[in-house]
């Protein structure tokens, strides 16, 4: 999975391996990017390797989620009281804030203020699809990283193994060059029907609706 990852976004790892390399990491990123591409799981391997653990699990780390449909000024109170506690395990904290976009404008102002006055040990990644919510001072004050969609081709390539699979290209054109789509989708064929059945019913909505417009034009 970790190879997967990189062969995924080898331009986005490399710039950040040769930032590690040069001691030039910055303290705050933003992923940014669709939803589906991998930014969560490359984010999670980067700390891995800056914390210098082989494991899957990532020691120290604190993950933030929206909850109930957002992220409330709470949430980033309570993440700051926990930054305040020493690295047990790891070299430093790592944050994971999903969703950042979810973030309302109160919690982005208070993140904003740890994000002003790093420590030294800790180190933040917001994953976001909507970079645009989040606030211009916020951004300025993180590194983004963006991800993209792949090519149709680039897809066929990685995900070779899976092509002796039932709706092999199905998938692969549902997932429109998401690449962490596509392999929950060939994980899990129940999760893939039933991502078929909503576009399926979206596109009958959109037809029925546009015959609706024509016969009405017509009268």
């Amino acid at each position: 999975m970790q190879e997967q990852v990189i062969k995924w976004h080898n331009k986005q790892w490399d710039y950040l391996m040769g930032a590690i390399k040069q001691g030039k990491m910055s303290h705050s990123f933003v992923f940014s990017g669709q939803n589906g591409l991998g930014k969560k799981e490359l984010a999670l391997l980067l700390l891995r390797v800056l914390n210098n653990k082989q494991e899957l699990k990532v020691p120290d780390l604190i993950e933030v989620e929206p909850n109930k449909g957002f992220i409330s000024i709470e949430q980033i109170e309570n993440l700051q009281k926990e930054l305040a506690l020493t690295p047990f395990q790891a070299n430093f904290k790592a944050v994971l804030i999903h969703k950042a976009d979810k973030m309302n404008k109160d919690a982005q102002n208070r993140l904003l203020k740890t994000l002003e006055s790093p420590n030294q040990k800790t180190i933040f990644i917001l994953l976001s699809s909507k970079k645009n919510v989040l606030l211009k001072t916020v951004i300025s004050r993180c590194q983004e990283i963006k991800f993209f969609p792949l090519f149709f081709e680039k897809m066929v390539v990685f995900f070779e193994q899976y092509k002796s699979q039932e709706n092999f290209k199905e998938i692969l054109f549902l997932a429109q060059g998401r690449p962490q789509m596509a392999l929950s989708f060939f994980e899990n064929k129940d999760l893939f029907e039933k991502q078929q059945k909503k576009l399926q019913f979206i596109d009958q909505v959109v037809k029925t609706n546009l015959l609706s417009r024509f016969n009405l034009s017509k009268k």
